[in-house]
């Protein structure tokens, strides 16, 4: 009897402890989410340590903790872990020319930046992040070059093959690129990538990707990059009239499909959007306006649908289709043809429920011989496209609000196709 009132009192007593540990949890949350975050810290460094030396020594899928201060070194990451910045976003300073400040690679694993500043000096010729191989994702950073050089603020490149794959081959969420543009470019296989919730400065071209072509002659079926842009913020730093630039906001070439939603492009002096090769976009719920060249510009054999936006402001046109190519592409019956000077547009560009106003060219043109500039004239030689849409509100452009005019069903609610077979 009198052990089985023992174990009655000792699991009694056992009831409280768990019950008033619960009831700390709860009436503290966030000392509780602190110290778990510093508990997931593998090791925490001191300015006075080297950031390379521990990325040797730990693990794989360590995580090595960076307290505030600025580490003046080049890192090497080739394993997969995470590198994270406690407190105001410590800063990672390359100082060696043609070195990236971060270069990561590591086969098919996850390397993971979050909560730091990674920048360059301003003859380093070289991006701050140069990553191949492994999947990368970046997380709440400021990444930054004291002068913008020819090069990306991130340049990726992949080989992964889809086999490989377990994670985007690139997440950036919630970072700012200051003085430089994020580059995609596959080599051997796909890349798929998402760009959300962030800001890209540029004094050149915000976002690249996909691939130039360097044969004309064939029709491109190469690697291809997926890449999602939404919530994010592209805003050029040279301003739309500033001479000798060129740059673009976002520029897609051979095999890039896009999907941007809810995005904001201005003040580049060249176009908001370019679409060349066999590139394609998808445009949705976003502002196009105080760029240097046009809205949107769709070339050779590119594909887009512009949905819900508003295109206004622009220096050139609000969207500039093209009735040229460089590039190889099919006539109506299937047939490949094959460049011997230019060939006819292939654009398929559906346009629907934007408001395109104010822009210094057209509202929307295809570069016929009756539309084009002057010195784009000798270069309209057809049209084998199609454009579609309705529910456009087109107005109050500087030169014809649609040219040729047979697009004015754009504006319509019932909509149509141009042209008409």
């Amino acid at each position: 009897m009198l052990h089985r009132e023992k174990a009655i009192t000792f699991r009694l007593i056992l009831s409280l402890l768990v019950i008033t540990l619960a009831l700390s949890t709860l009436t503290d949350p966030q000392a509780a989410a602190s110290e778990e975050v510093t508990d997931d810290c593998t090791v925490t460094l001191t300015t006075d340590q080297s950031i390379q030396a521990a990325v040797d020594k730990v693990q794989r899928d360590s995580v090595v903790c960076l307290e505030e201060g600025r580490w003046e070194e080049s890192i090497l990451i080739s394993k997969p872990l995470t590198l994270r910045g406690l407190g105001d976003k410590p800063e990672i300073y390359s100082t060696t020319p043609n070195t990236a400040t971060v270069l990561a690679t590591g086969g098919a694993d996850l390397i993971k930046l979050q909560n730091l500043t990674i920048s360059s000096y301003a003859k380093a010729y070289r991006p701050p992040i140069i990553h191949g191989e492994s999947a990368l994702e970046i997380v709440d950073c400021i990444i930054s070059q004291e002068e913008e050089s020819r090069e990306s603020g991130l340049l990726l490149f992949t080989d992964r093959t889809s086999e490989q794959k377990v994670n985007l081959d690139l997440k950036i969420t919630d970072t700012v690129f200051k003085n430089g543009r994020v580059g995609i470019y596959p080599t051997e296989d796909s890349i798929e990538a998402l760009v959300q919730g962030s800001t890209i400065n540029s004094d050149s071209t915000g976002l690249m990707a996909g691939k130039l072509r360097s044969d004309s002659d064939e029709e491109y079926e190469g690697p291809r990059v997926e890449v999602t842009v939404e919530r994010s913020l592209f805003k050029g730093t040279s301003g739309k009239a500033d001479e000798g630039k060129s740059g673009t906001g976002i520029s897609l070439s051979d095999g890039a499909r896009a999907e941007i939603v809810n995005t904001s492009i201005s003040n580049f002096p060249g176009d908001g959007i370019q679409v060349i090769g066999a590139g394609k976009a998808t445009v949705n719920k976003s502002i196009i306006t105080d760029n240097g060249g046009n809205g949107i510009a769709l070339k050779d054999l590119s594909e887009a649908t512009v949905a819900d936006s508003k295109i206004t402001q622009n220096g050139g046109s609000g969207i500039s289709i093209s009735s040229w190519s460089r590039y190889a592409g099919r006539d109506l019956s299937g047939k490949v043809l094959y460049q011997s000077d230019l060939l006819p547009s292939n654009i398929e560009a559906t346009i629907e429920g934007n408001k395109i106003a104010n822009n210094s060219g057209h509202g929307v043109m295809i570069s016929t011989d009756k539309c084009a500039l002057k010195e784009e004239t000798k270069k309209a030689v057809g049209f084998w496209g199609s454009v579609t849409g309705a529910l456009n509100e087109i107005t109050d452009n500087k030169k014809k609000n649609v040219c040729p005019s047979e697009l004015s069903f754009l504006c319509s609610k019932e909509g149509g196709r141009y042209p008409r077979f």
